[in-house]
């Protein structure tokens, strides 16, 4: 089965630089998610109750996009090569993926993370992958928003920082806790100050 082999990948992109956001329902197959999830490593980690104003429930561990396992790298690679292949002439492509993080979270009430945008040097798109498990993910745009139930294989790309202008910035998401179960996520990023770096800190 080809990864990714049956999005319409021009209709996504379209959706994406109109939307700053594009869900594609079920777009990975039961056994490349199962795949995925075997590749997170074990070092899970909770995340901090609190950033800024930022609440959240959530375990996580990640890794740099290039010590990743094969096939978390051929997904994060089809992402942006389809991405890159579908936008207008007149448009920079998005930048490679160089991070990954898995995140899982438990059953309850309340959210998994608050409403936020990814931080300054989250450039690029974004690309957040629901391994198995449902919850509520909601986009905010001006004085309306986005909701709906996750299932297991969709793909929600948001637009980063800086892309597909300059003065573009990521939308305001949010994602509530599952009603029932786990929810694990795999999210690629573009780290603008490199692998690893703050990105909370501007580059010189």
């Amino acid at each position: 089965m080809q990864i990714l082999g049956d999005v319409n990948w021009r209709l996504t992109t379209s959706a994406l630089l109109a939307d700053g956001f594009v869900r594609v329902e079920r777009a990975l197959a039961g056994d490349i998610c199962r795949d995925l999830a075997a590749a997170a490593p074990t070092t899970w980690e909770a995340e901090p109750d609190v950033i800024g104003t930022v609440r959240q429930r959530a375990m996580s561990t990640g890794l740099y996009f290039d010590r990743a396992a094969g096939p978390v790298r051929q997904v994060g690679s089809v992402i942006c090569d389809s991405l890159s292949a579908a936008i207008p002439s007149d448009i920079v492509s998005p930048p490679l993926f160089n991070e990954v993080r898995w995140s899982k979270s438990e059953a309850g009430s309340g959210y998994s993370i608050t409403a936020h945008r990814d931080p300054p040097l989250c450039g690029g798109v974004i690309a957040i992958v629901t391994l198995f498990g449902q919850a509520v993910f909601r986009v905010h745009r001006g004085a309306g928003k986005a909701e709906w139930k996750t299932a297991d294989g969709d793909l929600v790309i948001l637009r980063g920082n800086g892309w597909p202008t300059d003065s573009d910035t990521c939308p305001v998401h949010e994602a509530e806790l599952p009603d029932t179960g786990e929810r694990v996520i795999l999210t690629f990023r573009h780290n603008a100050g490199g692998p690893g770096a703050n990105y909370f800190t501007e580059i010189s």
